[in-house]
């Protein structure tokens, strides 16, 4: 939900070709809530199946991308509580960005990779996005990011990011890495 308009958004079809404005967001009803604990005001995320997403994907029981998310997580981080942490903050920080934009995970294209990038080195609106200290999820002060992130932390998150596409496309829920 966006924190400036107080609507749900989502991103109506397109081609590969279409240029994505502000103009072809349209508010959608389909939601996906986060399969892990997180502060009310992000708990919920657009639901739809994107148009990357493998229609009707073999050996998978999840609904929407939130929850492939979370097999994920469960298969990757299962060994390491310190890496099941930092997995979940960068995928649901990519989460939250998507769904700001409207968007989901099997939305999301090269361009959105990218954008992404350049936000994570200055979240905007900081208000939003960022916290300016670590505090407890359970702090209505929490945000996905207590500031910018330094050049290699970002490379970190998206090094996570690449690992969670790449899992994606194998496993048959992603039509493209």
């Amino acid at each position: 939900m966006s924190q400036k308009t107080g609507i749900d958004k989502t991103v109506e079809p397109f081609s590969d070709s279409t240029e994505l404005t502000p103009e072809r967001i349209v508010q959608s009803k389909v939601r996906a809530t986060l399969p892990w604990e997180t502060p009310e005001e992000f708990r919920t995320v657009p639901g739809h199946a994107g148009q990357l997403r493998v229609p009707d994907p073999i050996g998978w029981t999840a609904d929407n991308d939130v929850e492939a998310v979370a097999v994920w997580l469960a298969e990757k981080a299962s060994a390491s509580t310190h890496t099941a942490n930092a997995y979940r903050k960068e995928a649901e920080r990519f989460v939250f960005w998507l769904g700001d934009q409207g968007l989901t995970l099997s939305d999301a294209r090269r361009e959105h990779y990218l954008l992404y990038a350049r936000f994570l080195r200055n979240p905007q609106p900081t208000e939003q996005w960022c916290s300016g200290i670590r505090v407890k999820r359970s702090d209505p002060r929490w945000r996905p990011f207590e500031g910018p992130l330094s050049p290699g932390t970002a490379r970190q998150s998206l090094t996570v990011l690449k690992s969670l596409i790449s899992y994606l496309h194998t496993k048959g829920w992603l039509a493209v890495n």
